[in-house]
């Protein structure tokens, strides 16, 4: 490991995924590498959120990026303790949609940014589930999931110290990480409740679309 420091609006309905959990803005103190394809072949950072039950739609993450991207990997994943993996509910290589736009969020010499990443709908029951979310390089450069102290977060558990490492370059099987104060900047998008609104003539516009 290396330590550096839609809406969509359609004649009067409007539908959107919504934040279930987010683990907090970045805070600029740390990074832990969370990368695939760069000068390191694969790395996975897993940060652990409860989960109310129902489909999870889209992941998301904040980043120290020095390349391109190509896509992400992702897994979700239950029950992982310090050398073991768990039960893996989910898991996927650029799925679906995804985006990569400055966050604004810069230190290290590295610029910030956040992946927002459109996955296949995975529907779980609740639970206390880890998420592990890794852009794609283009075999060069490094990436390194930014840490939070929690400020702006949504749901449970926020900077609470507990998450995993696993990479096979750096030679780690789910490597509890102890260090105090490394968390990390990631969330989880459910769907919103539609807003429905009758139009004129008695017409009902039930179109739907997810994020």
């Amino acid at each position: 490991m290396m330590k550096i420091v839609t809406l969509l609006a359609v004649a009067g309905i409007a539908t959107a995924a919504s934040a279930q959990w987010y683990n907090g803005d970045p805070d600029l103190v740390n990074g832990l590498a969370a990368e695939f394809n760069t000068d390191v072949t694969d790395a996975y950072v897993f940060e652990d959120f409860d989960h109310g039950g129902g489909t999870i739609t889209d992941v998301w993450g904040n980043y120290f990026w020095s390349s391109s991207i190509t896509g992400y990997m992702y897994e979700i994943r239950s029950g992982m303790s310090n050398g073991f993996g768990g039960t893996l509910h989910a898991s996927g290589n650029t799925d679906g949609a995804y985006s990569m736009t400055p966050n604004g969020f810069d230190a290290f010499g590295f610029t910030g940014y956040r992946l927002s990443a459109d996955i296949a709908d995975v529907n779980l029951a609740a639970g206390t589930y880890m998420l592990a979310l890794s852009p794609i390089g283009k075999g060069s450069g490094r990436g390194f999931v930014q840490s939070t102290s929690g400020a702006n977060g949504v749901g449970s558990p926020n900077d609470n110290d507990l998450n995993w490492f696993q990479s096979t370059f750096f030679g780690t099987t789910y490597q509890e990480n102890l260090q105090a104060g490394n968390d990390f900047s990631y969330g989880v998008n459910i769907p919103a409740p539609a807003s429905v609104a009758l139009l004129g003539l008695g017409g009902l516009v039930a179109t739907r679309r997810r994020r």
